[in-house]
């Protein structure tokens, strides 16, 4: 019984910790060059992922705890901007994670290519005021929103989620956009899915859900 109380203890102060841990992390950022990423990768577990544009060159990538276990790690590789989820090492705690409703924020510059890939499990993903170009965006059970996004000349733009709901509002009305959905619930105030001729594609899947066109 004793050896029990014991463990128990360890593990209620190992859990306190890292939950203490979590809280107490600042917000951090780190800087990338622009210039030499083709492609930006999201892989998130539970943290929402928010990404937003500026006038400034670089490519910016905020988070609690940035490069810390239990927040996010960003590297480039091969002009790729690799940003994931660092969870505890294996061990007892294999594969565990804290979250206190934390997100991660990438900025990029205004005429970066936006080749974006982004994966969460029910983590949110929010694209704000972005004009994109190529973007995969997958999340099991998180929502997506496109909030003011403008879509001229994007080539392959996808959003999926299984159980999330999915919003999508433009900055101004498209001009050669095809909408194509697929949901439990469709919302359209726009009244049409076809813009113009519809040669540039925006897929949109929720099959448990709820998608929403403003």
């Amino acid at each position: 019984m004793k050896k029990y109380l014991i463990a128990g203890s360890l593990i209620l102060m190992v859990v306190g910790y890292l939950f203490w841990s979590s809280s107490s992390s600042t917000e951090s950022s780190e800087v990338f060059p622009a210039e030499g990423i083709e492609q930006i990768e999201i892989n998130m577990e539970e943290w929402d992922v928010q990404i937003v544009q500026s006038k400034e060159p670089t490519v910016k990538v905020f988070a609690e705890g940035l490069g810390q276990t239990g927040s996010v790690r960003a590297k480039v590789e091969e002009g790729v901007l690799q940003v994931s989820q660092v969870t505890f090492e294996k061990g007892l705690f294999d594969g565990f994670s804290v979250k206190n409703n934390q997100k991660m924020k990438i900025v990029l510059p205004e005429r970066y290519p936006n080749n974006l890939k982004i994966v969460t499990k029910s983590g949110d993903i929010q694209l704000d005021k972005i004009s994109l170009i190529n973007l995969s965006a997958t999340s099991t059970s998180g929502d997506i929103y496109l909030q003011k996004i403008e879509t001229k000349d994007c080539k392959k733009l996808k959003c999926l989620t299984d159980s999330g709901d999915i919003d999508v509002s433009f900055k101004s009305e498209p001009t050669n956009l095809k909408l194509n959905t697929s949901a439990k619930e469709l919302n359209n105030e726009l009244g049409i899915s076809k813009f113009g001729k519809g040669e540039e594609q925006l897929d949109l899947v929720s099959p448990n859900g709820t998608i929403s066109i403003f």
